[in-house]
């Protein structure tokens, strides 16, 4: 059958670099937030996605068995693709508002 426009597969890991993802993180952002926010937002999305061990230890909130599952989440999945994600790795009381107020300092 016909493909439409919505039922396009999204891009996979291997083909969209991490400005793209990040882009597209900004783009999700409601117009009430703040563009420091926005910018937290996006480096912690950054670092989750490129960092190591020692550089996610620097990120608050986020306790050495949560990194352990986010590492085990993209080897399977690839890169984050939102911060949105979080809460279905990391359980639904996660909650990824707090977790970027709380490094705020990383998008400065």
């Amino acid at each position: 059958g016909a493909v439409f426009a919505h039922e396009a597969q999204e891009p996979t890991a291997a083909t969209e670099s991490v400005p793209a993802v990040a882009a597209a993180e900004h783009q999700e952002q409601g117009a009430d937030e703040d563009k420091e926010e926005v910018s937290a937002r996006l480096a912690v999305l950054a670092l989750l996605t490129e960092g190591d061990a020692a550089t996610l230890a620097v990120v608050r909130g986020l306790r050495p068995a949560q990194a352990r599952k986010i590492r085990a989440y993209q080897t399977k999945h690839g890169p984050l693709q939102s911060l949105d994600a979080l809460p279905d790795i990391l359980g639904k009381r996660f909650s990824v508002r707090d977790f970027v107020r709380q490094n705020m300092a990383i998008g400065t």
